[in-house]
């Protein structure tokens, strides 16, 4: 791939993250990145959860459960204010995630986002950085887990529990990174 289609497709990966989320309570799944944008032994790193392996299979699966988790209490869980900086390497990019209860309180967190790519197009390394305020507030009203009870295995458990990958996720991650 040349320069132009390195950025061009750096983006695609970036949007195709942003829409699952955006659709994915019309959809009723999320669709996202597909095994073939995973590259082999990519990485991913959150200040919740610390770097754990990319499973390379279709993220919408694992987000899926999560996504149903966050609509039993948000119905109307979305995904706004998309804006991206692709490069030839990766792409940054930052959405806010919004939605209300039944009772009509509204949540919101912002997340940013970067991507590594390989030449052909493929994650090597994702992060994702949520704000510290509007995320342990809708995770509480999701999950009941206050802050300081959050960790990876506690909030996946609660949101994605019913996955039959849970276990050897959370094995996964206590496994150490090269």
């Amino acid at each position: 791939m040349d320069r132009a289609a390195r950025i061009a497709r750096n983006l695609e990966l970036a949007r195709k993250f942003y829409d699952g989320w955006r659709l994915g309570g019309e959809r009723g799944r999320v669709e996202g990145w597909e095994a073939d944008d995973i590259a082999e032994g990519a990485v991913a790193f959150s200040t919740w959860t610390g770097e754990f392996p990319m499973p390379h299979k279709d993220y919408g699966e694992g987000a899926t459960y999560e996504l149903n988790s966050f609509l039993s209490v948000l119905p109307d869980l979305t995904a706004t204010d998309f804006e991206a900086w692709p490069t030839e390497d990766g792409c940054a990019w930052r959405q806010k995630f919004c939605g209300h209860t039944g009772d009509g309180t509204a949540h919101e967190f912002w997340e940013s986002e970067f991507i590594r790519t390989t030449d052909q197009g493929q994650i090597t390394r994702w992060e994702f950085y949520d704000d510290w305020i509007g995320t342990p507030k809708m995770v509480k009203a999701v999950t009941g887990l206050a802050l300081d009870e959050m960790n990876a295995e506690n909030y996946l458990t609660k949101v994605i529990g019913d996955s039959p990958d849970l276990p050897e996720f959370l094995a996964s991650m206590a496994e150490p990174q090269a």
